[in-house]
């Protein structure tokens, strides 16, 4: 049966209830309206999806790399094979995020940042572990500056060519920063890979402290300040937000670890079914709304959330995912991403394919 793939002793079942809850999380974020979230009161709990959704799917690249790319993972096979599969497939996950730009739906393509994150990763892989923690939480802390700097200088695009420039490396999720999430990914996916009992519940109260650094210590400052490169809002690149989401971020992943060892793990199989193809079902999600709005036209995204797209989408989305990881087995843009990439690679790929294990 193709759901035991799931359950493989050398797939981390976590990480795929934590990239099910991040594809998701970004579906909310579309689709519907979500209030402003306030810790303190739970009915706004469902807006810790804005901003954060996306920087966990980020992380979770990291955590990818770590278990598909890092020669420690493919030993016998080199370097170069590993690195020339990861340089491929961030080119071609580029290539489709920048297709569906011309879907023309009012929505951030996340897909072009999480190529370039992929080309930035290949070099990260080969710092230790504890570089990786120090260079995340430096580019937290120094990155939001950095990115002030660029946008205050002259460039000489017009608008609409820096704006077209912009989303075809995915600025709106900027690498300069980013690049932090996707070594915290890094770190947190060598940690998770020495299976050692506790290590989970480490990432969680890790996490946790960098949630109340962030949001509370460093964003209650931005707020009585007005310095918006300590921000904590959600998109803000500020260094609230780049240390409290990211610390929101491996607590979803430490829980989600923590999860899948209790009797919860056959209940979270289709959250993990869909985790298991984030590609396929986050482009199956824009391909629905374009589909949709194809056929009942509106005016803007607030009309488009004005029909409720969000429940028949996701749990379409979920079944889909569900009946094919049944039957058939690895997402189908993933195989197609994975043969693509062995086609671009092949001169350096040694006989023995890479494990699939992202």
């Amino acid at each position: 049966m193709s759901l035991a793939r799931l359950d493989a002793t050398d797939r981390l079942a976590g990480v795929d209830l934590a990239r099910g809850l991040a594809v998701i999380g970004m579906f909310a974020v579309h689709l519907t309206t979500l209030p402003d979230l306030e810790w303190s009161s739970p009915s706004t709990w469902a807006g810790a999806a804005t901003g954060r959704s996306s920087i966990l799917f980020a992380m979770l690249a990291g955590v990818s790399i770590t278990l598909v790319g890092d020669p420690s993972r493919n030993r016998g096979a080199g370097s170069a094979g590993p690195n020339r599969m990861l340089a491929a497939r961030a080119a071609i996950i580029w290539a489709a995020g920048v297709l569906l730009l011309f879907l023309g739906l009012p929505v951030e393509v996340i897909l072009p940042a999480y190529g370039v994150l992929f080309l930035i990763g290949i070099g990260l892989q080969h710092l230790r572990t504890s570089l990786l923690w120090a260079t995340a939480v430096g580019l937290g802390v120094v990155a939001p500056f950095l990115l002030t700097a660029i946008d205050a200088v002259p460039w000489p695009a017009d608008g609409d060519t820096a704006i077209a420039g912009g989303r075809l490396i995915g600025w709106y999720f900027p690498f300069v920063l980013w690049a932090g999430f996707l070594a915290a990914g890094m770190a947190a996916g060598r940690v998770l890979t020495r299976r050692r009992t506790g290590d989970a519940a480490l990432l969680v109260g890790v996490g946790a402290l960098f949630v109340l650094l962030g949001d509370g210590v460093v964003g209650g400052i931005a707020a009585d300040h007005g310095i918006a490169e300590m921000s904590s809002a959600p998109h803000s690149s500020g260094v609230g937000e780049a240390l409290g989401s990211g610390g929101f971020a491996l607590v979803v992943i430490g829980l989600c670890t923590l999860v899948v060892a209790t009797p919860l793990r056959a209940a979270s199989l289709p959250l993990r079914a869909v985790g298991s193809m984030p590609l396929t079902a986050y482009t199956a999600h824009l391909l629905i709304w374009w589909v949709w709005i194809a056929i009942r036209p509106v005016n803007d995204i607030t009309e488009f959330r004005a029909l409720h797209p969000f429940w028949p989408i996701t749990v379409g989305v979920i079944i889909g995912c569900t009946a094919w990881a049944a039957t058939i087995g690895r997402g189908p843009l993933e195989g197609l991403v994975f043969k693509l990439s062995l086609v671009v690679a092949r001169p350096l790929v040694p006989t023995t394919r890479p494990a699939d294990r992202d």
